[in-house]
């Protein structure tokens, strides 16, 4: 199984055109803070909130909120990371 690489989905919505700045900025953070998180958490802790810190969907739906662009993105990404966590439990 090929490992999931939260680096390149973070810099994918980083470079994404439509995004705006202040929103790059904060997905930067986000990346930062998950560089040392075990690859079962990531999906939990990159997605969704976790303790004071808000996830990359807190953080798209309070600064993108009518990029639908984005929101379809979002949407296809998560039933990937759902695969993915599926196929690592069965695996390990």
């Amino acid at each position: 199984m090929e490992n999931f690489d939260i680096s390149k989905l973070f810099d994918y919505y980083i470079e994404h055109p439509s995004i705006q700045d202040h929103t790059k900025t904060k997905i930067q953070e986000l990346q930062k803070r998950c560089l040392f998180i075990a690859p079962e958490y990531l999906s939990e802790r990159a997605f969704y909130d976790f303790g004071t810190n808000p996830g990359l969907l807190t953080i798209l739906q309070n600064n993108e909120p009518t990029n639908q662009e984005l929101a379809l993105l979002h949407q296809n990404i998560v039933i990937e990371m759902k695969k993915f966590n599926e196929q690592f439990v069965q695996n390990n």
